[in-house]
């Protein structure tokens, strides 16, 4: 977690959601906050932990008495600040495997994307435990990775199968819910294997290197509604929902962790 505290601010925001740039991924983490709110009845006392840019921070600022906003980058937390307009929300410095969450407790953490980045996430998790009211929730969320493998992200200490974080969650909580965000439908698979052409076949074979991937995103969306026939709106709507469960070929695992009430 502490290698992501020095990486400068244009570096961040290169890479952080911008719906200027990316607009699915952008849906894809507001989303989170949205689902989060429908999981804690009136929350009074909020805290988004690694709020970066602080984009879903408004969002919970909008909907709840007071905010607090952390992020383990002094520059991000700075530009946070900045840019965020509302009097309810508060800004800090944090680093959440060094102690519990300063002014707890809170009815509602958010912890979006950053599990993976933790050396020792039970202590963390820990941590964060202790600084819930009664009745209070964690919603986090993570990519969803193959069972102890190393991060591929450069930042990332380790990726976690749908199974391997709910086991790493319930040594902590007595409950914890499961959600898939990113789930293809049927239609859809069926839809863009139908689309793909032997153009696209040969690329992948090709470019054992992924170096696709490195394309700016601006330039890869048109490309791909044109060849699978599928605007990006469209794909959009049904694959940013979060739904219950576990599922294999989802993007991201969302969870809901409840202590006693």
């Amino acid at each position: 977690m502490k290698a992501e505290a020095e990486i400068g601010l244009e570096t961040y925001l290169a890479r952080a959601p911008d719906p200027r740039k990316d607009e699915l991924r952008a849906k894809w983490h507001l989303e989170r906050y949205r689902f989060a709110l429908t999981h804690q009845r009136s929350p009074h006392r909020v805290s988004d932990l690694g709020c970066g840019l602080g984009m879903g921070t408004t969002i919970l600022g909008a909907e709840t008495e007071e905010v607090y906003a952390f992020d383990i980058n002094p520059q991000v937390v700075a530009y946070a600040a900045e840019h965020c307009t509302r009097d309810n929300v508060h800004f800090g410095v944090l680093d959440v495997e060094s102690g519990p969450i300063p002014h707890s407790p809170y009815d509602l953490v958010c912890a979006f994307e950053i599990i993976e980045h933790l050396e020792n996430p039970s202590r963390s998790l820990e941590h964060i435990k202790s600084s819930l009211a009664p009745g209070g929730r964690l919603v986090l969320s993570t990519p969803n990775g193959h069972e102890g493998t190393l991060g591929s992200h450069p930042y990332h200490y380790c990726e976690y199968s749908q199974e391997a974080l709910e086991r790493l969650l319930s040594q902590h909580f007595p409950r914890v819910e499961i959600y898939s965000q990113a789930v293809p439908s049927r239609r859809k698979e069926h839809d863009l294997r139908k689309a793909e052409s032997s153009f696209l076949r040969t690329i992948r074979a090709i470019d054992f290197l992924r170096l696709r991937n490195l394309l700016p995103t601006a330039f890869a969306r048109p490309i791909l509604d044109r060849v699978t026939g599928i605007p990006l709106r469209e794909r959009s709507e049904e694959i940013v929902r979060i739904v219950p469960g576990r599922h294999e070929d989802a993007r991201w695992t969302v969870a809901v962790c409840s202590v006693a009430e």
